[in-house]
């Protein structure tokens, strides 16, 4: 048996967490439509210019949503980009 390169078949992505704190309780509601529009990451989106050039995608499963206060919520998600 000969050692095989596991290497040479795997693409690295870069991997962003994302987190919004202190979110009001309407835009944590619109985060979250967005994200269920999006059939729960399954899509690509544009990004905005902070996060980089490229197209990303929401890692599956990976959103979280809590409320820590009468009025604060906070959101965070994680994005991979998407090889062309």
């Amino acid at each position: 048996l000969s050692p095989r390169a596991r290497a040479a078949s795997e693409n690295e992505r870069e991997t962003v967490s994302v987190t919004w704190a202190n979110v009001s309780p309407e835009d944590w509601y619109e985060i979250r439509a967005f994200l269920r529009a999006q059939a729960g990451g399954a899509s690509t989106f544009t990004a905005p210019a902070w996060l980089g050039s490229g197209t990303w995608a929401i890692v599956p499963e990976s959103y979280s949503g809590e409320q820590f206060s009468r009025r604060g919520y906070r959101a965070s998600l994680a994005v991979e980009s998407v090889i062309a």
